[in-house]
């Protein structure tokens, strides 16, 4: 079985992969304080559709978006990434 491709640790919006992949979830990590938001797109920029959306209160310092059945995004993935502190991992794969 093939692993999947991590991101890294992302602490600015960016675009992740250009080339068409399958999007399997998203680690939103915040800094103790501040709440962080993340929303992950299938395309380069901040638009189109909408893969996964969420935010994560400060206090809780981490959340987890994790699809039990990994989605298309035939555009490439964009994440965005707002909050002070406010980073996350992208998990996904090539098609």
């Amino acid at each position: 079985m093939k692993a999947a491709i991590s991101s890294g640790l992302l602490d600015v919006s960016v675009i992740v992969t250009t080339r068409p992949a399958v999007f399997y979830g998203v680690q939103i990590i915040t800094n103790g304080t501040n709440d962080a938001t993340v929303t992950v797109y299938s395309e380069q920029s901040a638009t189109g559709i909408i893969l996964a959306q969420g935010v994560v209160l400060g206090a809780s310092q981490f959340g987890l978006i994790g699809l039990s059945h990994p989605v298309s995004a035939e555009k490439g993935i964009y994440v965005a990434i707002s909050g002070t502190g406010a980073k996350c991992i992208v998990t996904f794969d090539h098609v």
